[in-house]
């Protein structure tokens, strides 16, 4: 049950249930609908965002040791390095991110997904030029061309990026459009908050009804 004393005044739930009109809301590249949450509204979207920056933050950490190891054993290559450091400034926002998301700073969630949408491009990028170089270098550490089951993972987890972007996108949104509810808790558990309000609201009227009536006789 929603309990309006351990929240913010500005955010009722019945006039959340308001907002939830999507032919209002702004869409994602001008015709994608913001998400409400993940997994059938199961999991919110700041609890998505929370997972999000931690992926980002394990592939970072674990990019940037690889990058030293590959550094102090070996020549590191531009390409390689540019890799790692494009990893490494993933990592420095996803830690950003998890801030900005504890304390509703909105302008680095901003940059946090502009970062996202630049991710979608570069990475695949480096991902194929470092393989290619590779290939072509006799002292490479690869002898043949990658098979297609590279590339499908290449281009997978530059759909995950984008998807991930989407979701940043709908966060901010909503958050910028004062849906703070739905960005908390997620469509299906604030809708069962709302139907609980308003059985406990029918519940009331229903009583004072009575009340009334009982009044009246006497």
């Amino acid at each position: 049950m929603f309990n309006p004393e351990i929240n913010d005044h500005r955010f009722n739930p019945l006039e959340m249930s308001q907002s939830l009109q999507p032919s209002r809301e702004p869409k994602f590249c001008l015709c994608i609908p913001l998400a409400k949450g993940v997994c059938c509204g199961l999991m919110s979207l700041k609890t998505i965002l929370i997972i999000i920056a931690l992926i980002d933050i394990t592939i970072g950490g674990a990019a940037i040791g690889i990058g030293v190891i590959a550094f102090m054993k070996y020549k590191l290559k531009l390409q390689l390095a540019a890799y790692v450091f494009i990893c490494g400034v993933s990592l420095i926002l996803a830690f950003a991110g998890l801030y900005a998301v504890a304390y509703k700073k909105m302008k680095i969630i901003k940059f946090y997904f502009a970062w996202k949408c630049i991710e979608v491009c570069i990475i695949p990028f480096f991902e194929l030029i470092i393989v290619f170089v590779e290939v072509s270098d006799e002292s490479g550490a690869l002898s043949q061309t990658p098979t297609i089951n590279y590339y499908i993972i290449v281009l997978t987890k530059a759909f995950l990026r984008a998807y991930f972007s989407y979701l940043i996108y709908s966060y901010y949104k909503r958050v910028d459009r004062g849906e703070q509810l739905l960005v908390e808790y997620g469509d299906r558990r604030l809708n069962k908050m709302i139907e609980e309000i308003k059985e406990e609201q029918r519940k009331q009227e229903w009583e004072l009804e009575l009340t009334e009536r009982a009044t009246s006789r006497v």
